[in-house]
């Protein structure tokens, strides 16, 4: 039984990244090689930032886990606004 996902509704106005659960700024690709056999823990691989185009290949999970750490680590908070008339104190 397949079952879609409901998704909310895009604003267009603000900070996306800050707005939206599932911000494109954390979109990630990853494909995966045909000789990967997840249950034999063989992953190999290339993963890409959907937004900015950064790039690796990985040959483990691990490596694998350690781009999306990277990456979401540079989008955890939003930036901050500067200026009079933000709304943001």
């Amino acid at each position: 039984m397949r079952r879609d996902i409901s998704q909310p509704p895009l604003k267009t106005h603000g900070n996306l990244q800050a707005e939206s659960p599932l911000s494109p700024y954390r979109a990630l690709v990853v494909q995966f090689r045909p000789e990967t056999e997840i249950a034999r823990g063989c992953v190999t691989g290339r993963v890409e930032r959907a937004v900015s185009g950064q790039a690796t290949h990985f040959g483990s999970l691990e490596e694998l886990l350690a781009f999306v750490e990277r990456v979401l680590a540079t989008v955890r908070a939003p930036p901050h606004r500067r200026g009079k008339g933000s709304g943001t104190a």
